[in-house]
């Protein structure tokens, strides 16, 4: 283990335990990069690069032939489009005669950079063991729900040219989230969550910008706000911990596989952010709840819908994960099939439950059933 900042550690050949980096890494909540022995095995790594020239290049007939049918979701990196870039759609196929062009044309010269991001290929495809998710990662409230309910996950697969990026943002629900270079080099930057107050204090700015490296006395600030900057080769994985501003740039020709999730140690985070989005919807609509009627449904039903909209899920979506995640440990426990950090999951979840029954934003979404959760999860906890 390398500890070279304090909110990051450098795992390169001897491998932690689990208990290790749930202790060290995830409750703490800070930011982690694994060498290549995790992705060692992986199919992709061995089907996806051209093992005929060179590793590091992409195998683009095969990846065409075997997914060129399937619509994907591309940016434009040129473009701003809010706090993020615009979106299309096309085929795989049509994006890699794209990306091929760009090749050839020295890296893009003078040819707008589109970045195919967020593609839920494992949903896709048939083809879906194409990597495995390390044991580090297995805990995962969010798409284990996803799973169950057979619904679309948080499992994606990124592929960019050379300079293609994610602007700076917060991820998903301020959730965790790991990303495996495939293929290619990575730059990020990353400001701990503790620190966005005063990285805008010191730019002057409410709005963050797109890109960090604009800003003229950009090195000063990084170290002010006890940023980092990391660079992330083939075959390492990197985990963003929960509320971590970053972004990301794309070095060389890359392909990743990137998760967002949460469990036991940042879910007291993912209910605080609900609850400070709902209150944001709830304060912004305030004044239409007058014209709707007296038992106050329909201006929660709007609430909810908005919230969705400003926050990616509701009060009801998250409830319903606590609800599954409760189900399935007390399950694995009843069978005596005990699982790593069993007793702080269970106790988690109990704190989060019962924070949820004694909130009124969720008075009229609770159940009975709820309230007996709580009382086995008062016993397993003990």
């Amino acid at each position: 283990m390398e500890l070279l900042h304090d909110n990051f550690i450098i795992y390169s050949e001897q491998l932690p335990s689990y208990n290790e980096f749930y202790n060290n890494v995830m409750k703490p909540n800070k930011a982690c990069l694994f060498g290549s022995k995790l992705t060692e095995q992986w199919k992709c790594r061995k089907e996806w690069t051209d093992n005929n020239d060179d590793s590091n290049r992409i195998n683009f007939d095969y990846l065409a032939k075997k997914y060129g049918n399937l619509i994907v979701p591309v940016y434009n990196c040129n473009r701003k489009h809010f706090n993020s870039n615009p979106k299309n759609e096309m085929l795989f196929n049509e994006y890699v005669r794209y990306w091929k062009k760009f090749i050839e044309n020295d890296n893009g010269e003078s040819m707008e950079i589109l970045y195919l991001k967020d593609w839920h290929l494992v949903q896709d495809s048939v083809d879906n063991d194409f990597y495995s998710i390390p044991e580090y990662f297995e805990s995962d409230y969010l798409n284990e729900y996803c799973r169950d309910k057979q619904i679309t996950d948080f499992k994606f697969v990124y592929m960019g040219p050379t300079g293609s990026r994610t602007p700076l943002h917060i991820d998903v629900f301020g959730s965790f989230s790991w990303s495996s270079n495939i293929i290619g080099t990575k730059r990020w930057i990353m400001i701990p969550d503790y620190s966005i107050d005063r990285l805008k204090q010191l730019i002057g700015w409410d709005e963050l910008p797109h890109d960090l490296k604009i800003l003229p006395n950009y090195p000063e600030i990084l170290e002010k706000v006890q940023g980092f900057e990391v660079i992330q080769q083939a075959g390492e994985i990197i985990f963003v911990p929960s509320g971590y501003l970053h972004q990301v740039e794309n070095l060389t020709n890359t392909i990743s596989i990137n998760h967002n999730w949460f469990n036991a140690c940042n879910l007291e985070r993912i209910f605080n952010n609900l609850l400070n989005a709902l209150n944001d919807v709830q304060n912004e609509i305030k004044d239409l709840k007058v014209d709707m009627n007296d038992d106050g449904e329909e201006w929660n039903e709007l609430c909810d819908k908005i919230l969705t909209i400003h926050f990616g899920m509701n009060r009801q979506y998250f409830l319903e994960i606590i609800r599954n995640s409760i189900d399935n440990r007390l399950f694995r426990s009843s069978n005596s099939n005990k699982f790593p950090q069993q007793q702080h999951d269970f106790e988690c979840l109990k704190k989060i439950l019962k924070k949820i029954l004694l909130n009124e934003n969720f008075s009229k979404k609770t159940n009975d059933n709820d309230w007996k959760n709580l009382e086995s999860l008062e016993k397993v906890a003990n």
